[in-house]
């Protein structure tokens, strides 16, 4: 695989996720696991990242009723609009990208 469709690749594997929740990075990481290590931990990164945003949304849904729920969406909102955005960018810069929080699990996952 070429450097630039390796690129390509690790960008759309934080881009379309925010379209399709994970599933998209998810796909991407079975597909390409064995052909690119590049494109491999972009996929496994963005669907670790998208994993999370899941669950804390489940958890800022359930706090809706306390009220504190609602800020908390809000931020979840703006976070996965704008790190996938930064991944992609990244990504098409050729450099390695990590989510924050979660970017450590993901790496140390990844080596296992």
């Amino acid at each position: 695989m070429k450097q630039s469709e390796e690129r390509t690749w690790g960008m759309l594997s934080h881009i379309i996720p925010m379209f399709t929740g994970g599933i998209a990075s998810l796909i991407m990481f079975f597909v390409f696991r064995n052909k690119s290590n590049y494109v491999t931990h972009h996929a496994f990164h963005s669907m670790v990242f998208w994993f999370f945003m899941w669950i804390a949304g489940l958890v800022a849904g359930a706090l809706t009723f306390i009220l504190i729920g609602i800020p908390m969406l809000w931020i979840l909102s703006i976070i996965g609009f704008i790190l996938p955005i930064v991944g992609g960018i990244m990504a098409m810069k050729g450099d390695l990208f990590e989510y924050p929080i979660v970017g450590r699990f993901a790496r140390k996952s990844l080596r296992e």
